[in-house]
């Protein structure tokens, strides 16, 4: 069953090019070039693990959360007792709460228990159940995750059982620097993974509305730097993290010009092997998936969750 259920998760067609990203004789994934800010060291010890440990147990679930193998055992794994766990970050399409998203009239609620109880959280204090359908509380420093994130792990978990932990750090209405090390919010997620005792294994970001804005008018060259500081310091901070999912702004977001951060967006994929750009403006100006700023639940947010699942594997 096991196995059926691995071969799945790791054969399934991409929606992505992978052509510069394809599999070596290690079974990771290409390098990224010389010169670029990804954590050569948090390479290279990966690479010596690599294939050291058969926990045949959790491969699925890693496998899906972007662990950078394509076949064989698991990377990095950190053993049974500890699930794996993705992290969120941005603004409020990375929130996705029902309090974000209260001006929007035709986004329901998550069906009563969907995010089940192998679906967790960190409330501040302990692993908790996750809870999709949370408003947030203060710094956001309860369990709630989301809609599209609870979607997304119960997808996962659908796929590969055992446990899967989400943490959310996302604020709504905040330009990209509120993220970066040093201003509160970025600390706040590296202590609560740490208080967790979790090693990420994904990391997905969704941010840009703000530097989009015309009162931000973030230029394509400062957010990418930006953007790279971030990348930079969650690789040192998580070296267990081998995927960086950066789902794409909408070309027409809140009434705002994002035609800098996309640019920004699209180059910083281009240069780094273990990011993915998730392509989401199909959907931009169509009712029933965009409402301007944010997403119905379904059929938007669930696309959402389709996507940032490919793009994990």
């Amino acid at each position: 069953m096991m196995t059926r259920i691995v071969h799945r998760l790791i054969q399934r067609p991409k929606r992505f090019d992978e052509s510069s990203r394809s599999p070596d004789s290690t079974g990771l994934k290409s390098l990224p070039k010389e010169g670029s800010s990804f954590a050569w060291q948090n390479i290279r010890n990966r690479a010596e693990r690599m294939f050291s440990e058969h926990q045949f147990s959790t491969l699925a679930i890693y496998s899906a959360l972007g662990i950078m193998c394509s076949c064989g055992p698991a990377v990095d794994s950190p053993g049974d007792n500890v699930p794996p766990s993705l992290l969120i970050n941005g603004q409020s399409n990375a929130l996705a709460s029902v309090l974000m998203l209260k001006t929007d009239k035709n986004i329901p609620h998550l069906p009563n228990g969907i995010e089940g109880q192998d679906l967790l959280s960190w409330d501040g204090d302990a692993l908790v159940q996750a809870d999709g359908n949370g408003v947030g509380k203060g710094q956001y420093i309860g369990p709630e995750i989301g809609l599209w994130a609870a979607h997304l792990g119960r997808q996962l978990l659908d796929d590969a059982g055992g446990e899967l932990v989400i943490i959310n750090r996302a604020v709504g209405g905040r330009s990209i620097s509120y993220f970066l090390p040093g201003k509160g919010n970025y600390e706040l997620m590296r202590d609560h993974v740490q208080a967790a005792g979790l090693e990420p294994k994904a990391y997905v970001w969704s941010q840009g509305e703000n530097d989009g804005a015309s009162g931000e008018a973030t230029s394509s060259d400062e957010y990418l730097a930006r953007l790279c500081e971030l990348h930079g310091a969650v690789l040192g901070d998580y070296p267990t993290i081998g995927r960086f999912v950066v789902v794409g702004t909408s070309s027409a977001t809140c009434g705002g010009d994002s035609s800098e951060v996309r640019d920004a967006q699209q180059r910083f994929a281009d240069a780094h092997a273990d990011v993915v750009l998730v392509d989401v403006d199909d959907m931009t100006g169509d009712p029933l998936y965009h409402t301007g700023c944010h997403y119905t639940y379904t059929p938007g947010y669930t696309t959402w969750a389709d996507r940032i699942q490919e793009a994990l594997q």
